[in-house]
């Protein structure tokens, strides 16, 4: 997924947040810049689906946004 994270969710969000870890459906991204949780948490849909699509499988069931430590 991380090789093609831009396929996935777009050059907008590809450029504020990377995935972080897949496990049990939950998708971890990480973001730098806790100004862009908000956007991201109203995207977790897109993001869900757009990591499914690239996936190919319905792998991902929800995203969980974090900030970077």
């Amino acid at each position: 997924l991380a090789g093609r994270w831009e396929e996935a969710v777009g050059a907008p969000l590809s450029a504020r947040c990377r995935p972080a870890e897949l496990a049990d459906g939950v998708l971890v991204v990480v973001v730098d810049d806790p100004a862009y949780i908000p956007e991201l948490r109203f995207s977790g849909a897109s993001i869900v689906e757009g990591a499914n699509r690239v996936l190919g499988a319905p792998v991902v069931a929800r995203v969980e946004v974090r900030r970077r430590r």
